[in-house]
C-alpha cells in the first residue's frame, strides 16, 4: 500500500499555505516543524490511498454509466425524431 510513493520534505519552500501534497507519485511536505510535518504526512498518505482505493475507482465507473445513458439516451432520442418525420411525411 504506497509502496511507490516517494517522499520529500521541502521546509523551506513557499507553498502559499498548502501543508502538503500529493503530485506525480510523490509526497510533498511543506511544514517547517517535524511534529506537523509528520501529521501532514499522515493526511496526505491517507488522502492519496482513500482516493486511489475508493474515489478513482467510483468516479471511473460512475463516468462508465454516463457514457452509456449518454448512448441510450442518444439512441431513442434519434429514434422518436425518425418516428416523428415518419409521421410527418404520411400527414403530407
Amino acid at each position: 500500500m504506497g509502496s511507490a510513493l516517494k517522499l520529500f520534505w521541502l521546509p523551506n519552500i513557499n507553498s502559499e499555505g498548502v501543508r502538503g501534497e500529493v503530485v506525480n507519485g510523490v509526497i510533498k511536505i511543506y511544514d517547517r516543524e517535524e511534529e506537523a510535518a509528520i501529521l501532514t504526512l499522515r493526511h496526505e498518505f491517507l488522502d492519496y490511498m482513500i482516493s486511489k482505493q475508493i474515489i478513482r475507482p467510483l468516479i471511473k465507473r460512475i463516468n462508465l454509466q454516463s457514457k452509456l445513458i449518454d448512448s441510450l439516451m442518444y439512441e431513442r432520442k434519434e429514434n422518436v425524431i425518425e418516428k416523428i418525420i415518419t409521421l410527418l411525411e404520411t400527414m403530407a
